[in-house]
């Protein structure tokens, strides 16, 4: 994960325990997991481990035998999680700070600063 200069470990874990906290996240057991994951991970300098086989057996639990090309579980929480976090930044969290996203073609989450407190301070 690419960390921008301007925002701490401490700082991303709160976010992202603001987006697990959410209303949206509630009762999304899956998504929370991955999520927690992949920033946990990251942060912790492993994001070269997050790749379908990792996952699924670490989020997923799935067994050691798990193929991700046969079984697409992880493709598709991930797309799952890419929507519920669009979702949570138009809505719950659009005043956030940080944004947490996950771009398709990656497990490797991406952290910037919310664009639009990025335009907010250039018009000023």
């Amino acid at each position: 994960m690419t960390l921008p200069s301007s925002f701490s470990t401490d700082q991303i874990r709160e976010q992202l325990e603001r987006i697990l906290d959410s209303d949206l996240f509630t009762n999304k057991n899956r998504p929370k997991r991955f999520l927690d994951y992949v920033v946990s991970e990251s942060l912790e300098g492993r994001e070269h481990l997050l790749k379908g086989y990792t996952l699924g057996i670490e989020v997923f639990d799935k067994d050691d035998d798990f193929d991700p090309h046969a079984d697409a579980i992880v493709r598709v929480e991930a797309g799952r999680l890419r929507r519920l976090l669009e979702h949570y930044y138009l809505e719950e969290g659009a005043s956030d700070p940080i944004h947490i996203s996950l771009p398709k073609g990656t497990y490797v989450p991406q952290v910037e600063e919310n664009p639009q407190k990025k335009s907010e301070s250039h018009m000023l």
